[in-house]
């Protein structure tokens, strides 16, 4: 991941998971392939962003091992990031698939998350947030999201488009959870650093209640007003339950 407060790093890309966990992508055909395919990523989700690019020797090797099952563009994404985190943007734009080759869904979203970092490396945050747009949210998983989110935040600040910067750090900070919700809570207390004054005006004025219940008073829904107060409503149970707990 890219930092934000020097060189570009990944709002509301939230998913939708299914009774049985985020959806899974890169379906093999053959039980050999699943079986290799189950232990790469088990160790890809386990290692550090360092340790993953040890991993492109075995990559390579299954590409060569399962070439023709469906699961080769899963690994082959995987590869355009082990590119992107060496710093080798030329490979990584090589071993990037067409997108318009890709099914529809997860594989694509995952490339475009991709095209976007390439983009943001190459200096065109523009680029990469029309590629973060067309990213059908529903589909990828917690780690793209959170990728998704990130990549955002850091294209509309490199864009100086500080409206849109605000609002990804606010819906990143109300969907993020657990020990991730600490970095993010870092990150855009950096990004917040880059921002004008105008901004920073603005961006207390949008924390403010009468200015999310301005447009619904007007009957204009906005989705972000009902994230707005939605995330209120969830940080208010949330305190309420651990003042409850501290005292029994």
């Amino acid at each position: 991941m890219m930092s934000w407060g020097s060189a570009p790093l990944t709002t509301g890309c939230s998913r939708a998971s299914g009774p049985d966990g985020p959806p899974v992508v890169g379906l093999t055909r053959s039980a050999e392939a699943q079986r290799d395919l189950h232990d790469l990523m088990a160790r890809w989700e386990s290692a550090l962003p360092p340790e993953r690019l040890s991993l492109e020797p075995e990559l390579q090797r299954y590409l060569e091992r399962h070439g023709t099952d469906d699961s080769v563009l899963r690994v082959r994404l995987l590869l355009v990031r082990v590119a992107l985190d060496r710093g080798d943007i030329a490979l990584a734009e090589s071993r990037l698939p067409d997108l318009q080759t890709l099914p529809r869904g997860a594989l694509r979203d995952h490339a475009r998350l991709l095209s976007a970092m390439i983009a943001l490396r190459h200096g065109k945050p523009d680029s990469a947030l029309q590629q973060l747009s067309n990213v059908e949210r529903s589909l990828i998983d917690e780690e793209q999201r959170l990728d998704c989110g990130e990549l955002r935040i850091t294209a509309a600040l490199e864009a100086r488009r500080w409206a849109l910067a605000l609002e990804a750090m606010t819906a990143l900070l109300a969907e993020t959870s657990g020990t991730r919700a600490l970095e993010v809570q870092r990150r855009c207390r950096i990004g917040l650093e880059r921002l004008p004054i105008t901004a920073k005006l603005a961006f207390i004025e949008f924390l403010g209640t009468d200015y999310h219940f301005r447009n619904i008073s007007r009957g204009i829904i906005d989705s972000r007003d009902l994230v707005y107060f939605l995330s209120i409503i969830v940080i208010s149970i949330l305190l309420t339950t651990k003042i409850l707990d501290d005292r029994r």
